[in-house]
């Protein structure tokens, strides 16, 4: 993994670090960063930032506009090269917290920006690739038509840390992306 280090959040939610551009601006919905990254530390990839809690009855809308917050890195640099390799599984070592209640997310080329495939994270833990599905929050009832091919697992191209939204408020802090491994 290569490639450019990246952020993604619901309209509702907010980083405060990493920040961005020369005035070191909060990324958030009103202040989406399209300049420079400033990423605080040089060896990972690292956020700190809050997402709001759900309603208690959540609509579509709500999960919409306050999903969570994720960071990643693409597999190249410039983007669009993928793995070129099948394996078996993927490691993610990450520190800070949340650390638990967290998703993989990974990403294969040619599917749409917001398709993406998830696992429960445990950092350090080893997760077959083979239970990575688009409905991963729904368990064993999860469609096996979602479920990541074997087929495509040499097409991922971004691999991502999610922290999803939930009926209560979160803080994130200094959850650090440190490495990823494929086996």
């Amino acid at each position: 993994m290569s490639g450019y280090g990246w952020l993604a959040l619901g309209m509702l939610d907010k980083l405060t670090d990493p920040t961005c551009g020369t005035d070191k601006a909060v990324i958030d919905s009103a202040h989406a960063c399209t300049t420079t990254t400033n990423w605080s530390t040089s060896d990972s990839l690292c956020m700190t930032g809050s997402i709001p809690a759900l309603p208690a009855t959540p609509f579509q809308s709500d999960y919409d506009n306050n999903w969570g917050i994720q960071i990643g890195v693409n597999t190249s640099e410039p983007a669009g090269v993928t793995l070129g390799k099948s394996y078996a599984s993927i490691t993610i070592t990450f520190t800070g917290t949340p650390a638990t209640g967290l998703r993989a997310e990974l990403h294969v080329k040619g599917e749409p920006a917001g398709q993406t495939y998830c696992a429960d994270l445990t950092s350090g833990t080893a997760i077959q690739l083979s239970t990575f599905n688009q409905e991963c929050w729904n368990g064993a009832s999860a469609a096996a038509s979602k479920a990541l091919s074997s087929d495509n697992i040499q097409n991922i191209d971004k691999v991502g840390i999610q922290v999803s939204s939930t009926m209560t408020d979160i803080k994130v802090e200094k959850l650090c992306l440190q490495s990823i491994e494929f086996k």
